[in-house]
């Protein structure tokens, strides 16, 4: 028998995970690229990091509620961030970042 979550934390915790585990996965892709990007240090960027770790729990649990059996729960968790990356990534191109640069918001989401 499969064990279920049983509250709203839990739900949005294992939601987070997987949330969690999206970055990781961009971090990942970013080592063997052999550079670490000059937004890393950026406060606006860990401030998106957070806000799609939070927008996959969010998902997760309005998906399950306060039961929802793991596995489930994660994988919307980490799906959510990796669609929105996906669909910002490829949305056209055409505004610049502020203060003129050439690096957007949209640089954040490719990898």
């Amino acid at each position: 028998m499969v064990a279920t979550l049983s509250s709203d934390f839990s739900v949005f915790s294992v939601g987070a995970a997987g949330g969690i585990s999206a970055e990781v996965l961009h971090w990942y892709g970013l080592r063997r690229g052999g550079r670490v990007p000059i937004y890393a240090k950026s406060v606006f960027y860990w401030i998106v990091t957070i806000a799609m770790v939070l927008v996959g729990a969010f998902l997760a649990w309005v998906r399950f509620g306060s039961d929802g059996v793991p596995f489930d729960v994660y994988f919307v968790g980490l799906a959510a961030p990796i669609i929105l990356q996906k669909l910002i990534a490829h949305a056209p191109a055409g505004v610049k970042g502020s203060r003129g640069s050439s690096t957007g918001i949209r640089d954040f989401f490719v990898w």
